[in-house]
C-alpha cells in the first residue's frame, strides 16, 4: 500500500499547486487540495477491532509524504463545509461556519 497511497497526497499536492500555486498553510484558497480535514480519534480504550469515538476534527495542511509513507502536515485553522458545529467539541482548528439570525 505504501505506492498507492504515496501517490495518493502527491496527487493532492498537485492538485493544491496547479490551482493556488502561491498557496501556504498560512495563506490558501478554501478548496485548495492540500487542506485536509480528518478526524481525531480517542485509541485510548481501544483494543483490538473496536468502534472508536470521534471527539472533533482537524485541519491540516499537507506538505509532502514520502516512499515509507511518512506524512508531513502543519496544524491549520480552517472553515470546514458540510456538518453541524457542536458547541462541546474539542477545538483542533477544523471550523464550520454558522449564520445565525
Amino acid at each position: 500500500m505504501t505506492g498507492p497511497t504515496k501517490n495518493s497526497f502527491q496527487y493532492l499536492i498537485n492538485e493544491g499547486l496547479n490551482t493556488d500555486l502561491g498557496g501556504t498553510f498560512a495563506i490558501h484558497t478554501a478548496t485548495d487540495a492540500r487542506v485536509l480535514i480528518v478526524p481525531m480519534v480517542d485509541f485510548s480504550s481501544i483494543n483490538g477491532s473496536s468502534q472508536v469515538p470521534v471527539k472533533g476534527f482537524a485541519a491540516l495542511w499537507l506538505v509532502s509524504a514520502d516512499s515509507q509513507n511518512n506524512i508531513t502536515t502543519y496544524f491549520i485553522d480552517q472553515v470546514a463545509s458540510g456538518g453541524t458545529p457542536k458547541a462541546s467539541a474539542a477545538n483542533y482548528g477544523a471550523y464550520q461556519a454558522v449564520l445565525l439570525q
